[in-house]
């Protein structure tokens, strides 16, 4: 197949993990990077996190995301080696489709959030992992400080104002308290849209989540539709 007909050099990308490990739970687990190339045999990705490739084992399957005009593309592709500049090979198995991006509801509440910010994914996305598995064994002593935010939430991302500067593809580490009387819940995300600059040196920027629990997207699916509910039924009393 001519994947170059739609895959163009320099275009931005997500590789999602189709399968998770024996042993740990659903999630979210993807990241981003940059086509460098792509043919019939292979695609060629530099990953934003240089080393990236040194943490994925031999045969992962990757979905391989990308935009279109209005249209999202996947395909599958297997993980094949690191190159020696630091790129990824991926082989492609042939099952490219495409589709429109599902749009999550979104809700604006205020929340409990705290954040850490970093231009390098890996080792907010250490710490992600190691949440996961067991969150009991981190330290309170190594959360961010906790603020009360105004968000616009769902079920993909989250938009919020922080200090400027902010710049697409830097990296958050969020540890989000929903009003549900469950245990934080803790993200990676990637800024994917960036405004300009407002009052008090902050500026609003969009998150895309990387990392997430299955269990915890659902968790906010729940809530942005619980929100939605009661603000349609307040306006309506009103």
């Amino acid at each position: 197949m001519h994947y170059d007909r739609y895959f163009k050099p320099g275009q931005k990308v997500v590789l999602r993990r189709v399968v998770v490990p024996q042993g740990e739970a659903a999630c979210l687990d993807s990241l981003t990077g940059w086509l460098a190339s792509c043919d019939a045999a292979g695609f060629v990705i530099r990953p934003q996190d240089a080393g990236a490739g040194d943490e994925i084992l031999p045969g992962t399957l990757f979905e391989l995301l990308g935009d279109i005009y209005d249209f999202g593309m996947r395909l599958t592709a297997g993980f094949d080696r690191v190159l020696e500049d630091g790129t990824i090979r991926l082989l492609p198995e042939g099952d490219l489709e495409f589709f429109f991006r599902r749009q999550y509801l979104r809700a604006d509440c205020s929340l409990w959030l705290g954040y850490r910010r970093g231009a390098s994914l890996r080792p907010l996305r250490g710490f992600w992992q190691g949440w996961s598995k067991d969150p009991a064994a981190v330290k309170a002593a190594a959360l961010p400080p906790f603020a009360l935010h105004k968000l616009s939430l769902g079920a993909g991302g989250v938009g919020l104002a922080v200090p400027a500067p902010a710049s697409e593809g830097e990296s958050f580490l969020l540890f989000l308290a929903l009003d549900d009387d469950k245990p934080l819940i803790c993200a990676v995300a990637e800024v994917v849209r960036v405004e300009t600059s407002g009052s008090a040196g902050l500026q609003n920027v969009g998150l895309q989540f990387r990392n997430l629990l299955e269990n915890d997207r659902r968790r906010i699916e729940l809530y942005v539709r619980r929100m939605l509910w009661v603000q349609k039924s307040e306006s309506e009393v009103s």
